[in-house]
């Protein structure tokens, strides 16, 4: 079985030095401030000298434990369903989760599936852009064709709501939402 794992992107991985300041900050700017004596600007944080940080996101305050277990989404053909749209799906097909934990796609499926996050690569974006959808900030993502009993995986740290499809089945209706939450 292949798996293929990416991470959302490399600003994914957060040191511990700028937990603590991102911490700080969202408990007391003032504190941040005392703690970290030029090592902070006005408005933003900086993590070493001329190095500026992202603005603390509405994330930031949230506790950097565990977000959760990995989520399995998956792959269905079922020829047997009533309702055409349900033949060709992703189950479940709306998730919800937390900024920093995991979704992996199996392929439980006789046929090769895809789990596309990336506009570029909707194949049917000039009449339907709203099937592959991100939030801002977030990187486009995808997987290569799943054969029958492969999984990808993909962790997601940037909040808001990801349309995404599958590449070869997008018009049989088999489209997903997943909402991340700080």
């Amino acid at each position: 079985m292949k798996t293929h794992v990416t991470d959302e992107s490399s600003i994914s991985h957060i040191s511990s030095s700028r937990r603590t300041v991102l911490r700080l900050l969202a408990a007391s700017p003032v504190a941040a401030l005392a703690v970290a004596p030029g090592r902070t600007s006005i408005g933003r944080a900086v993590l070493a000298e001329g190095t500026p940080a992202a603005s603390p996101a509405a994330c930031a305050a949230t506790p950097l434990a565990s977000p959760g277990p990995t989520i399995v989404i998956h792959t269905i053909y079922d020829p047997n369903a009533k309702d055409s749209a349900d033949q060709l799906r992703f189950d479940p097909a709306h998730v919800t989760i937390t900024s920093g934990q995991t979704i992996t796609w199996k392929n439980d499926s006789q046929m090769p599936h895809t789990a596309t996050g990336d506009p570029g690569q909707n194949p049917v974006a000039k009449s339907h852009p709203e099937y592959v959808q991100l939030p801002a900030g977030a990187e486009p993502w995808g997987s290569e064709m799943l054969q029958p009993g492969d999984s990808y995986s993909h962790t997601f740290t940037t909040p808001g709501e990801y349309r995404y499809i599958c590449i070869p089945h997008v018009l049989s209706g088999m489209r997903g939402t997943i909402t991340v939450e700080c």
